[in-house]
């Protein structure tokens, strides 16, 4: 209900994302579309419904109104159809609405619109090359060959490019867990499930093309006919009657592979990753790959309410967590190469991934320590980002120490601030570690934290942090929310930085809105699960009495 709201946002200067609007509405089952329309939309909005206001914003004789309200109706072959006439024009077509559309539909909704004539020919046949076929493939009910081709194409282009960080970016698009825009979402397909049948999918796409040039068919499972074709050596023009051959090789060849066969969170991907850091050239290593490598879940800290069987439970977790990052560890040191040091004797493959392997300590801290050297002489001078690597490799979870210098390497080691790796720390954290980080930052610098990022009103003019970044980081710097305390008070910060920053002139504007609706009727919902009135300071702090949780 919150997105609609906010794709409505502006409707009143004729600014209403309608396509936004109606993408919220895809894939909703009849119950779900009748308890949005007259249960959960109103009472966030106080309109009589969420039909009202779709007349209202898309305009009732309109055809996106039309789709949304079939959407909203239950009726999603109808949307969709409607849709998809919508999104070819003459003078072009909307290819990614068209994709966006089909893949929201099940296999029996898809096949359903293929029997239509005007659906197959008249869309169809508007549409070329990888567009065409992706379209077939979804028509068909074969979300799976849709990935496929479209990773197929990106892989391509990354490979004529000699980028094979793209490449590795491109496998993991299409080999993720689906998102909640994809059917795949409701039926709870894992990121394995899609990956195995993806990298099927992609083998039998290649097996076709092989086939259809004449030329010899290798015998091979699909996957290993995705290794190869993904790893190939290509010949690239690069001037008249000159070509190149493009290579991928060592880490980036291994990191391609694993994540092709075991997935970007296995164990072997994370190894492969550190490798691509050693090895990378041109440029020093990505702290923000180092921490992918090495960052798991598994060792976040307990929720206070957490009961003691929950606890236990997690403790188990993170004891498998130490047993797979010391395999990781192992794996990768296969590809430190210090100066003056020799790496250790590559770690076997199959030994350390047996389920009961037991790491031997020794061993772990010397690939760990050869690791380490090695990263420290890639980042040469840029003590912070090699001082920072070895935090990440030694720490089951980062400790403050090494959050204070992955803000320091954010804000300090580019020409620019690195706001992903920032928010990349900040919005895992709970409130005690951030906490513990702005403490280790005073002392490591000097200066505060807040003031150096311009949170909480605190620093000058020129501070790493602005605009919509800047009130991003002054809600994560509140700490992941894991007790209904805390959820409440991110709640009730966030709209209060929202009425902060709107000013007197734009709370003029917005009066009546549906959006200070939205704002209004949210407020008043969270008092009621406080038991009263909600007041808060600028820094994110409760400073009123919550009978319903203060009592307690």
């Amino acid at each position: 209900a919150v997105n609609i709201t906010q794709k409505f946002a502006g409707g009143f200067a004729g600014t209403v994302d309608e396509e936004g609007v109606i993408a919220q509405l895809r894939g909703l089952t009849k119950l779900k579309a009748i308890a949005l329309d007259t249960v959960v939309y109103p009472r966030r909005t106080r309109s009589a419904s969420l039909d009202s206001d779709l007349r209202k914003y898309l305009g009732a004789g309109s055809t996106d109104y039309a789709a949304a309200s079939a959407y909203l109706s239950g009726n999603p072959r109808e949307g969709a159809r409607i849709e998809l006439q919508d999104s070819v024009g003459f003078f072009n077509d909307d290819e990614a609405r068209i994709e966006a559309t089909l893949r929201a539909l099940s296999p029996d909704d898809l096949k359903s619109l293929a029997a239509d004539p005007a659906i197959r020919d008249d869309v169809g046949d508007a549409l070329g090359g990888t567009d065409k076929e992706v379209f077939d493939a979804l028509l068909a009910g074969d979300h799976a060959k849709a990935d496929a081709l479209r990773m197929r194409d990106k892989i391509d282009e990354a490979r004529v490019d000699g980028n094979a960080d793209a490449v590795h970016q491109a496998i993991e698009e299409y080999t993720a867990a689906p998102g909640e825009d994809d059917w795949r979402s409701t039926q709870e397909m894992t990121a394995d499930q899609r990956r195995e049948a993806v990298v099927k999918a992609l083998g039998g796409v290649i097996r076709e093309e092989q086939a259809k040039h004449g030329g010899p068919v290798p015998e091979m499972s699909d996957q290993d006919r995705a290794i190869a074709y993904v790893t190939r050596d290509i010949e690239v023009c690069v001037g008249e009657g000159e070509t190149v051959t493009r290579s991928i090789t060592g880490a980036n060849k291994d990191l391609a592979v694993a994540l092709l066969q075991h997935g970007e969170n296995s164990v072997e991907a994370r190894a492969a990753r550190l490798g691509v850091e050693m090895q990378r050239t041109g440029d020093p290593p990505s702290a923000k790959n180092i921490d992918r490598a090495v960052f798991d879940d598994r060792f976040t800290p307990d929720s206070p309410d957490a009961t003691p069987e929950q606890r236990a439970a997690n403790e188990e977790a993170r004891k498998e967590a130490r047993k797979d990052k010391a395999r990781m560890l192992l794996l990768a040191a296969q590809y430190a190469h210090p100066e003056g040091q020799a790496a250790p004797p590559a770690a076997d493959h199959k030994t350390v991934m047996d389920p009961a392997f037991q790491p031997d300590s020794k061993q772990v801290d010397a690939a760990r320590s050869s690791l380490i050297a090695g990263l420290r002489g890639r980042f040469g001078s840029d003590t912070l980002g090699a001082d920072l690597a070895e935090g990440l490799l030694t720490d089951d979870r980062p400790s403050p120490k090494t959050a204070s210098l992955a803000m320091q390497h954010a804000m300090y080691s580019h020409l620019g601030t690195d706001e992903e790796l920032l928010f990349r720390f900040t919005e895992r954290m709970t409130s005690d570690e951030i906490a513990d980080m702005r403490a280790q930052f005073k002392q490591d610098t000097g200066d505060s934290l807040d003031a150096e990022l311009g949170t909480f009103g605190e620093g000058g003019t020129f501070t790493e942090l602005s605009g919509d970044d800047r009130l991003r980081m002054e809600r994560a710097l509140l700490g992941v929310a894991r007790t209904d305390a805390e959820k409440l008070r991110n709640a009730a910060f966030a709209i209060e930085q929202q009425r902060r920053e709107t000013g007197s002139f734009g709370k003029f504007l917005a009066q009546g809105t549906l959006a200070e609706r939205v704002m209004d009727n949210t407020s008043a919902q969270l008092e009621a699960l406080a038991g009263g009135p909600i007041a808060i300071s600028r820094r994110g702090e409760i400073v009123s009495k919550l009978p319903n949780f203060d009592d307690k």
